[in-house]
């Protein structure tokens, strides 16, 4: 009897020890199905790339390219080509709930004192236009040129 429950013990914590969750890289950017909830809406898509951890925090960076007040804004109203739209950032907290960082591989990791702040390690953005619609969803008609313009967004803050 002894024996047969160290046996089902030891093959019970092998299995939980063997079962690696599979973890994608992202390598530009993903376009992922379960964001934030906004009233009118399911869950919005959201557009997520890898930080860099090196550069500037990016709320800093959105502060300064849209001279905004403050550092916390998560929320910003923009012009692309013509339509009102507004993007909605996820904050470490949010990014956790909605996404998870345990779904992720990071790509580029930085020590401790390489780091710039508390930066997270992936930046997450859902956008909606002016009549509460999710722009980045798959039937929209936005869809290309609104992640064209965070292609663009994202790439001026890495280059920083």
């Amino acid at each position: 009897m002894i024996k047969k429950s160290l046996i089902f013990f030891i093959s019970l914590s092998l299995l939980n020890c063997g079962i690696a969750r599979q973890r994608m890289e992202i390598s530009d950017y993903l376009i992922y199905q379960k964001g934030k909830e906004i009233i009118g809406n399911d869950n919005l898509n959201s557009f997520i790339f890898e930080n860099d951890l090196k550069n500037i925090p990016f709320q800093q960076f959105l502060s300064a390219k849209f001279k905004s007040n403050s550092l916390q804004e998560r929320e910003i109203k923009v012009t692309i080509e013509g339509g009102k739209y507004k993007l909605l950032f996820y904050d470490n907290d949010e990014f956790e709930k909605y996404i998870g960082n345990s779904n992720f591989a990071i790509k580029n990791q930085e020590s401790e004192s390489n780091k710039t702040g508390n930066q997270s390690k992936f930046i997450a953005i859902s956008v909606i236009n002016d009549k509460n619609e999710d722009c980045l969803s798959e039937q929209s008609l936005y869809q290309n040129i609104v992640v064209s313009y965070l292609k663009k967004l994202k790439d001026e803050y890495l280059k920083q």
